[in-house]
């Protein structure tokens, strides 16, 4: 049974949105989506970078892993990202 309420932060079923952080330069809470610059909402000073992760699904670098990084991969070959980001850089 799937799940009855969605908890963006779960990451079950898509990748998880990134948690608040605490801007260096002004001190408030900054939330960037997955997509967004990650840029602070407040002062649009830039924020710390997350820590990349090396997917065991499709062996890309990714800051924000979605459930299937942690599905066991035997045959060692990878799979497309199913939530591949879009570029804004």
């Amino acid at each position: 049974m799937g799940c009855m309420v969605c908890n963006p932060f779960c990451g079950r079923c898509r990748p998880p949105q990134p948690k608040p952080i605490r801007c260096p330069s002004c001190g408030k809470l900054a939330i960037a989506r997955r997509n967004d610059p990650w840029v602070c909402n407040h002062c649009h000073a830039a924020l710390p970078a997350r820590d990349k992760l090396k997917c065991n699904w499709s062996g890309m670098l990714c800051d924000i892993p979605c459930m299937y990084n942690t599905f066991p991969n035997e045959t060692g070959e990878y799979h497309p990202c199913r939530w591949p980001r879009k570029r804004t850089e």
